[in-house]
């Protein structure tokens, strides 16, 4: 648990005894250390993408590790969760932003999304040489979005530019709108997708 977190009251039940809390307060304390999170950066870039079409805008996260984890050589795979976690947290709200769909989302769900490592597990290692945290660049964008559904992708980069891992993503995403407004945004839409075709 992250100290800014506020408790997960289903994990632990207190009591209103100040024994049992204060206990209960213990155990927290115990599982912060190992229980680590991501700090993600979004990165403005209005004036990049505002002459750009929905499909060829980008949108970058700077992400670096909340907590302590093991180093690479003894945990591989949870410098890779992280990575994984980065690639999911923001997908669709990334995809929806950058389609200026705000207004209408409603409800979105992944329907599949993969990630392929493209390196060894010591360049994915959130911590340098010195033990002092890396940053790694998240490169996101989509190219397809139509009846409901929309693709997200994007490149997880090193800290010295080194591409580390690609990901893709099958979206559902409901949004609510009038049907003068379905037709709008149908209207702006559909060109930009068929000349991608």
């Amino acid at each position: 648990m992250h100290p800014i977190l506020p408790v997960n009251k289903l994990l632990f039940r207190v009591s209103n005894t100040p024994c049992h809390r204060k206990i209960a307060l213990e155990q927290i304390d115990l599982i912060r250390p190992v229980f680590p999170g991501l700090d993600t950066r979004k990165i403005e870039m209005q004036e990049y993408n505002k002459t750009r079409a929905p499909f060829d805008r980008r949108q970058l996260f700077y992400n670096t590790i909340v907590g302590t984890v093991p180093p690479v050589s003894e945990a591989a795979n949870l410098h890779a969760c992280a990575h994984l976690y980065a690639s999911d947290v923001m997908s669709l709200f990334v995809i929806v932003g950058l389609l200026e769909l705000e207004a209408y989302a409603v409800s979105m769900a992944s329907l599949s999304h993969t990630v392929i490592f493209h390196t060894a597990a010591e360049a994915l290692g959130v911590y340098d040489e010195s033990g002092n945290k890396r940053y790694f660049c998240q490169e996101v964008w989509t190219d397809r979005a139509e009846d409901g559904r929309a693709v997200h992708h994007s490149r997880i980069w090193g800290p010295h530019g080194r591409h580390v891992a690609t990901s893709i993503q099958d979206g559902l995403m409901r949004l609510k709108a009038t049907p003068e407004e379905v037709k709008k945004l149908r209207d702006r839409l559909e060109p930009i997708a068929r000349s991608k075709l």
